[in-house]
């Protein structure tokens, strides 16, 4: 299965944080990093961006099948999620998050507006196969 996945290089990030403002005025129509489907952290040596790799495991674990490809882009649909959990549970790379004031679980989809507005260019977008598997699991 072809998806868009958004791939960083944490050589690259500054943690000026504008992947973080853009995707919250995207998505969510408010200025609020709090509410990024990207997340920017401070280490000892640098940022690391955390966003989700579109990996599918979320898809093969949800119970209502409530996720699934739409174009290329790994979704959640509000109507059939009972926002059990399992799907931030089964996260490999902890990219997927709860907020109290969004209805259901959020995930990077891919719109590629986090890309067209790093200033040092750590973003970038790709299309690779997935095949959601027990050694998927293992390997994301």
């Amino acid at each position: 299965m072809l998806v868009k996945r958004v791939l960083s290089d944490n050589s690259k990030c500054v943690g000026c944080e504008i992947c973080m403002i853009t995707c919250s005025l995207v998505n969510f129509g408010d200025i609020n990093p709090a509410k990024s489907r990207i997340k920017v952290s401070r280490m000892d040596h640098g940022f690391k961006i955390t966003v989700c790799n579109n990996c599918g495991l979320c898809e093969r674990y949800c119970p209502q099948g409530a996720i699934s490809v739409v174009n290329k882009t790994i979704l959640i649909d509000e109507e059939l999620c009972n926002r059990c959990g399992i799907c931030i549970e089964k996260c490999p790379t902890h990219a997927i998050w709860w907020s109290p004031d969004v209805k259901t679980p959020n995930k990077c989809i891919a719109c590629g507006a986090c890309v067209e507005n790093c200033p040092t260019k750590a973003l970038r977008i790709i299309e690779s196969e997935i095949e959601v598997t027990a050694e998927a699991e293992v390997k994301a």
